[in-house]
């Protein structure tokens, strides 16, 4: 059975729209749901490409924990667990928290206003009780900050740990209602920190949040 969507079903761009993208959004959004294996002829087939681009793509979100490569039987999407999840949040902490301090020193009147204009889409999708719309702003916020935080080499190290947080994330968010608020509450904290250029608070709260979502997605994996 395919994996991949059938013609009149768009895929999501989360993310961005080159082949390695749209895959782990996929991902990201369990519409390859963990188990899935991906056969390489099914996206030749869908995008009307070569197997070589479709190979680069599997081999670059293996090399990032997104997938796996099972010898002799394919790549799979792996299944989601307590261990790695501990491993990228481990890194993501203290990281997140040197990116918001970051964006706190040198953050101008627009990327406040960029972020600022996140958290009123959050509160939108909030209101209306879409999940995915809360979502997608809260990683609109994230990678605002990443992408602002004046270190190309922390927004690549942040680039790939995100693509793997982000799938337990959208975990959460669909399991747990309140995850969503507590998200929306916290970082509009965050946000007030940088508007201030607090960057020890901006630092500290941005910490607290992945430390909090870790302990949260934690248990929902156990049950």
């Amino acid at each position: 059975m395919g994996v991949l969507p059938k013609d009149n079903e768009a895929l999501p761009r989360l993310i961005g729209e080159s082949l390695i993208d749209i895959i782990a959004e996929s991902i990201i959004c369990l519409e390859f749901e963990p188990g899935t294996q991906l056969i390489e002829e099914e996206f030749c087939n869908r995008f009307n490409i070569s197997r070589a681009p479709v190979r680069e793509a599997l081999h670059v979100l293996c090399s990032e924990g997104l997938l796996e490569r099972k010898p002799r039987r394919g790549v799979f999407v792996p299944f989601l667990s307590i261990e790695r999840l501990d491993e990228i949040c481990a890194c993501r902490v203290p990281l997140e928290g040197l990116a918001a301090a970051s964006v706190a020193r040198t953050a101008t009147s627009a990327i406040i206003a960029q972020l600022e204009a996140c958290l009123n889409d959050m509160k939108r999708g909030i209101r209306r009780g879409n999940t995915e719309d809360a979502f997608v702003a809260n990683v609109r916020l994230t990678t605002s900050i990443h992408m602002n935080c004046q270190n190309s080499t922390l927004q690549k190290i942040l680039t790939t740990l995100d693509r793997q947080a982000l799938r337990y994330r959208f975990f959460c968010y669909n399991k747990r209602s309140d995850f969503i608020k507590k998200s929306l509450n916290s970082n509009a904290l965050i946000v007030q920190a940088i508007r201030e250029k607090n960057e020890t608070d901006a630092s500290m709260l941005t910490q607290e949040l992945v430390q909090d979502s870790w302990k949260m997605i934690r248990n929902i994996i156990k049950d």
